[in-house]
């Protein structure tokens, strides 16, 4: 049966802060908190996982309840089958209930050959305070856990959890999105669609705390439209939430990952607006998307610094040694300023409320009250007719390449980039298109990109390093001849254009050859 609820993540620092909102106070006075150990089983090939499944023991006293959750393709849903059982924690190594396992529809997914090979591969330990609130004519069970994520196996570092769950008992599921919008308006939560499931499989694979790839939606043929729109936000979401962490923890390992991997998955998200925008087209949609690309362009920004300090001149870094007001000083400065202004967006509360706003327009916007022919028909065939346009589109725009301007051939770089993720997604999903022919495109169109993408960014860069040099000069005041000169050099091209420009129109080629629809 499916579960409703958020998840609102915070710092423990703000506990205090937390125990003071409207709604709240009285209730968390009176609440006794009861501590909840929970193990998670899974096999060592992770054969639960990959299939968007979780799979618990959690105990609260003498009460042992086994839970089997499945990822949903909606934000606000995921499935749920628990029971409670009858287990005794100090079975060595501990198992879970098989009888539970056959009262769900995953007994023969999760068959005896699997339990057998079943572990606990990580367990959760926390504190939690519950209790019951009124929204509007909902009931809503508000729990706040305080605890530590531990891998069950090798030794790493506890992850600490502060987390604060709402979950509809009964009533509109808006009103969930209400209670949250309030409580985020007086206290720094943080809307949070990572679950601890992920946590601690991330922890396990040493992975917590590091940048994240792009993940790829749980799509399958006979999905809708609407499921489908909300599988992929989900994943977006998901992968931005986890770079977003790495870059707004005190000791981010990796922050340039971090903003390249971010502002990928708020081009993904970005992307699925535009492939789904017949059906999701109302009111709020161009809101949504505007602040989207708000927040993109923001680490787009920083993304470039990255990538402008990434291929500075030698000779200018050793210029560096000798002078503290030289350029190369000067542009990481700017960097980190502009690291640090995506940081403090990705924190406030403007995009806080607005994560909740966006969530709640996916899972009960007007969108889905307006349902059009595109909502009836399969998934598979609205796809395949969207990305057939698409790519007709793009082999007009890139029909002369060559001759295009460096304005022109970046705008087809974008739509190149842009039609790759919407492929992607949908890439394995039967009725879409033939195989061969996509894995083709998908080809073409990263080659299309990275070679344009090469030129574009010599070019911007170029550009920029004249226009900083202008900048620096009216800051800085006099420098010397060595600055000047190594300053000079961040002038010079790095590329060959002509190699580039021919490498492209090959992949221009390979895209147009592939009709995959």
């Amino acid at each position: 049966m499916p579960e409703m609820e958020l998840k609102l993540v915070f710092d423990e620092a703000d506990l205090a802060r937390l125990r003071t909102l409207p709604g709240l106070r009285d209730k968390l006075e009176g609440a006794q908190p009861a501590r909840s150990h929970a193990i998670y089983f899974d096999t060592p090939e992770k054969y639960l996982w990959k299939r968007g499944l979780a799979l618990r023991v959690r105990r609260t006293g003498d009460v042992s309840i086994q839970t089997i959750k499945q990822e949903g393709c909606a934000l606000l849903e995921r499935g749920e089958w628990e029971r409670r059982i009858n287990w005794d924690p100090s079975d060595a190594p501990p198992r879970p209930d098989g009888t539970m396992i056959n009262e769900t529809p995953f007994a023969d997914v999760i068959d005896k050959a699997v339990r057998a090979r079943l572990r606990p591969t990580f367990e959760v330990d926390v504190q939690r305070v519950a209790f019951m609130v009124t929204e509007g004519n909902a009931a809503i069970e508000v729990a706040i856990d305080r605890g530590r994520i531990k891998s069950a196996g090798a030794e790493r570092e506890a992850l600490p959890v502060s987390e604060l769950e709402l979950e509809l008992k009964r009533g509109d599921k808006q009103e969930l999105f209400t209670l949250a919008r309030e409580l985020t308006a007086h206290a720094p939560l943080h809307l949070s669609l990572i679950s601890k499931a992920e946590r601690g499989q991330r922890l396990v694979d040493g992975l917590w705390g590091h940048p994240a790839k792009a993940s790829s939606p749980r799509l399958e043929a006979d999905m809708t439209g609407e499921q489908a729109f909300s599988a992929i936000c989900r994943a977006c979401l998901n992968d931005f939430m986890l770079n977003a962490a790495v870059l707004t923890s005190k000791s981010s390992p990796d922050p340039v990952e971090a903003i390249h991997q971010g502002r990928i998955a708020l081009r993904r998200l970005r992307a699925a607006l535009a492939l789904f925008k017949p059906m999701a087209r109302d009111d709020a949609f161009a809101r949504m998307n505007d602040e989207l690309r708000r927040l993109a362009r923001l680490f787009g920004e920083a993304r470039d610094r990255d990538i402008m300090l990434a291929n500075a001149p030698e000779t200018s870094l050793a210029a560096s040694a000798a002078a503290a007001n030289d350029f190369s000083t000067w542009l990481e400065r700017r960097r980190l300023a502009a690291r640090e202004t995506a940081r403090e967006a990705a924190q406030s509360e403007r995009w806080r409320i607005f994560l909740i706003d966006f969530s709640e327009w996916i899972d009960c916007g007007a969108w889905r009250r307006r349902p059009s022919g595109h909502h009836l028909e399969p998934v598979a065939q609205f796809i395949r007719r969207r990305l057939k346009k698409r790519l007709a589109a793009l082999l007009r725009e890139a029909r002369d390449l060559a001759e295009l301007d460096a304005g022109a051939q970046h705008a087809v770089r974008i739509a190149a980039k842009k039609l790759r993720y919407m492929a992607q997604f949908f890439v394995g999903v039967s009725g879409v298109a033939d195989r061969k022919p996509m894995k083709r495109l998908l080809g073409g169109l990263d080659k299309l990109q990275s070679c344009l993408g090469v030129l574009h960014d010599d070019e911007a860069s170029l550009t920029a390093a004249r226009t900083d040099i202008g900048l620096w000069r009216a800051e800085v005041g006099d420098v010397g001849p060595l600055a000047l000169e190594a300053a000079a050099r961040w002038t010079t091209p790095k590329q060959d254009g002509k190699k580039w420009l021919e490498q492209a129109l090959e992949a221009y080629s390979e895209v147009a050859e592939a009709e995959p629809f």
